[in-house]
């Protein structure tokens, strides 16, 4: 009698011993295209000339038991066509389990926090905004943005435009503050290396005495696990290329976590 939602009904009331669990009812609604191959199969066995029976059949078993071979894929690798069928932002299937904030997050502004001892500082692609959260969780005045319009209007603490914003690293015209501390976390290796002398500047003019960078470099396995890296460099090449924009490079700290992947410059 339900529209939307079937229910089984029971003509006669049952004793009230009666074992009502002693059934299973298959529940196909999540599993419908299986009546599609049927009538595909059923289909090609009247007019196909292709394939044999055996063959059909073989196709058939193999789409209705869930063993039908299928090649591996990076979901990221989906085209725009198929995104936009169904809905899906190529930022969203980026960001997709990364919306949550973890230990490292909180541990490394305590870190932050306690070297730096900045008033002001900038965390500039910060994705989903937990190194931003993590900041002003411990105290810090931060403020951050992201390219992505997607992960800033996101975001899961419930940050306004004032506080964490969408904008390209690569175009800060807008921003004309400058910052004790500018925090930049795996970014610049996602930039191509001829735009980053150009990020670099921009980095500079926001920021009125440190940069904290984190890149994978050569050596880190993670440098070529994301197909979206662009620059895959030495240690010596970064802090080389940092210091031509008019930073001293400094030690980091032991307590950082991952210090292998982390530069410290101060403005000179």
């Amino acid at each position: 009698p339900e529209v939307e939602h079937p229910i089984l009904l029971i003509d006669e009331k049952p004793a009230m011993s009666a074992n009502l669990d002693s059934f299973t009812l298959w529940h196909l609604a999540y599993c419908s295209f299986i009546f599609d191959i049927k009538k595909r199969y059923l289909n090609h066995l009247k007019k196909s000339n292709m394939h044999t029976p055996k063959q059909l059949r073989d196709w058939y078993m193999a789409h209705i038991t869930g063993t039908y071979i299928r090649a591996p894929f990076d979901i990221k690798e989906l085209p725009k066509e198929i995104l936009n069928e169904f809905d899906i932002s190529e930022d969203e299937l980026y960001f997709r389990g990364r919306d949550k904030l973890q230990l490292n997050h909180i541990a490394d502004a305590w870190s932050w926090k306690d070297y730096f001892k900045s008033d002001s500082v900038l965390l500039m692609g910060d994705g989903m905004g937990h190194r931003t959260y993590a900041c002003r969780y411990v105290g810090m005045n931060a403020q951050g943005f992201d390219i992505s319009e997607w992960a800033v209007k996101n975001n899961p603490y419930g940050f306004d435009e004032t506080i964490y914003w969408a904008q390209d690293i690569m175009d800060l015209k807008t921003q004309s503050l400058q910052y004790d501390l500018v925090i930049i976390y795996d970014v610049l290796e996602h930039i191509h290396e001829n735009n980053l002398d150009e990020a670099l500047n921009n980095i500079n003019q926001k920021t009125n005495k440190y940069i904290l960078i984190s890149v994978p470099m050569i050596g880190d396995p993670n440098l070529y696990n994301d197909n979206t890296h662009k620059i895959f460099w030495t240690r010596e090449q970064w802090e080389n290329k940092i210091k031509e924009h008019g930073f001293l490079i400094r030690e980091v700290p032991d307590n950082f976590l991952f210090k292998n992947q982390l530069i410290i410059g101060e403005k000179i």
